[in-house]
């Protein structure tokens, strides 16, 4: 499992590399890295529409099998796999997005930790001789995970002398910065509470908020739940997004921002290419 981790980070990792090398702003690459992955998973979309139009489909005829086995779960759980059948409708779609998301996410933050491998791409030796430094300036002896940022700002400062270290190196980390719009990306909103950082948790609670608003008005599973389960996935979601932005580093909660902001145009372009009111011709959906 970690092999397949550490693939993903690589892979993901050149992504970045080349998001920064084109903007040359730390804030905009991430942006773009954001747009990128959304393009990459559109055709995913698209297979998870065709999906909750078949469930919007069958949902008058599964309504009807649960009253029919209301004191049968065995026939009703047989009858309501020959509907999917029927259907062609396939559960496991719907949370296939999620399934593809989680991996992102965690070989983002991978990537993310560690600005000096792929995105200065400094040698090992530079970056273990300049860990060796931070250590014994600080007298920590666990590296923890943003102990490359740590060094980043440690060497701009200062603190920990470049001796020996290659010109070329060292203009990488002067020239590198992890602020955009003002506010410092690689630092966590929970560690600096009264940094601008904090600005980014906020704003990823309220991109959940509106995400969640476009799904209940243009999501086909979303328009057919009812009030109070819309309510309580809205609140899931944006007290989530605002706990989840809260511990990871600014940088990751700008990618869930956009992430969130850019799922707007995508739902609307998929019900663009697959509109369901048009294929369904579900009342519900109107």
């Amino acid at each position: 499992m970690s092999r397949i981790i550490d693939f993903l980070i690589g892979l993901l990792g050149h992504i970045m590399s080349f998001c920064y090398g084109l903007t040359g702003n730390y804030g905009l690459s991430i942006i773009l890295f954001t747009l990128i992955t959304k393009l990459f998973l559109f055709p995913i979309g698209l297979l998870t529409q065709k999906n909750a139009i078949r469930m919007a489909q069958l949902q008058p005829e599964l309504d009807q099998l649960r009253m029919k086995y209301v004191d049968d779960k065995d026939k009703f759980a047989d009858a309501q796999l020959e509907l999917y059948k029927k259907y062609k409708y396939n559960p496991f779609l719907d949370v296939l997005p999620l399934c593809l998301q989680i991996p992102l996410v965690l070989g983002l933050i991978g990537v993310v930790y560690r600005p000096l491998n792929f995105i200065l791409h400094l040698d090992e030796q530079v970056i273990s001789t300049l860990k060796e430094r931070l250590f014994a300036l600080t007298g920590e002896t666990d590296a923890g995970n943003l102990y490359q940022m740590k060094i980043i700002e440690a060497v701009r400062t200062g603190a920990v002398s470049p001796e020996g270290i290659s010109e070329e190196a060292v203009n990488r980390i002067m020239n590198f910065s992890m602020f955009f719009a003002g506010i410092d990306l690689g630092r966590v909103p929970y560690q600096h509470i009264l940094d601008p950082v904090m600005i980014v948790a906020v704003f990823a609670g309220i991109s959940a908020a509106l995400l969640c608003f476009a799904q209940n008005k243009i999501n086909v599973l979303q328009m057919a739940q009812g009030k109070t389960n819309k309510i309580l996935t809205t609140l899931f979601m944006v007290s989530f997004s605002l706990y989840f932005a809260m511990i990871v580093p600014g940088s990751i909660g700008l990618y869930w921002i956009a992430g969130n902001l850019f799922a707007i145009p995508v739902m609307l372009l998929t019900n663009t290419v697959l509109p369901p009111k048009k294929i369904c011709g579900l009342r519900a959906l109107t």
